[in-house]
């Protein structure tokens, strides 16, 4: 992870979790015309668009003066149904999950797949992709998200 990203992080983590919510992670892209920064946060019973609309705000005075000068947009969601997963610690918690993959070094000819989350012992997860095992080192990994199951089952209700 680069420097500004390790101090965004730092940063929002502790202005986000000072409000009460909890940050998931964040997605940052430098442009031309300024950052990009995509802050994801959620909160037990859910988030809502008034929650999202009060920590922007925060974030936003928090990160003009961190910033100091740096043009910046600022967005501010929830992790969605298909939440990326930023650490082995959000990783845990969704053993038994169906993940999409992508890595940043190619494992045994594949850099992408999508299968069950099976174990995490360390850094190392344990991904089944059609009965075979993909051990995979955190490091490697790009980007993770969970695959949602919005299969319309009986009386045409979705979910498991």
């Amino acid at each position: 992870m680069n420097k500004i990203v390790t101090e965004l992080n730092q940063i929002i983590f502790k202005a986000v979790e000072g409000l009460g919510y909890d940050f998931v992670g964040l997605d940052y892209s430098p442009g031309p015309d300024g950052a990009s920064i995509r802050v994801y946060v959620d909160l037990i019973g859910g988030i809502s668009l008034a929650d999202c609309q009060q920590i922007s705000r925060h974030l936003t005075t928090v990160l003009d003066v961190e910033l100091d000068g740096i043009e910046f947009s600022l967005e501010v969601s929830s992790p969605g149904l298909d939440r990326k997963l930023f650490n082995v610690e959000q990783c845990t918690k969704h053993i038994s999950s169906k993940v999409k993959v992508v890595l940043r070094v190619a494992l045994e000819g594949r850099k992408n797949f999508t299968g069950l989350l099976s174990n995490v012992d360390g850094s190392m997860l344990h991904i089944d992709v059609d009965n075979e095992m993909f051990i995979v080192d955190f490091i490697n990994i790009r980007e993770m998200r969970l695959v949602p199951d919005l299969q319309v089952g009986k009386n045409n209700q979705r979910g498991k």
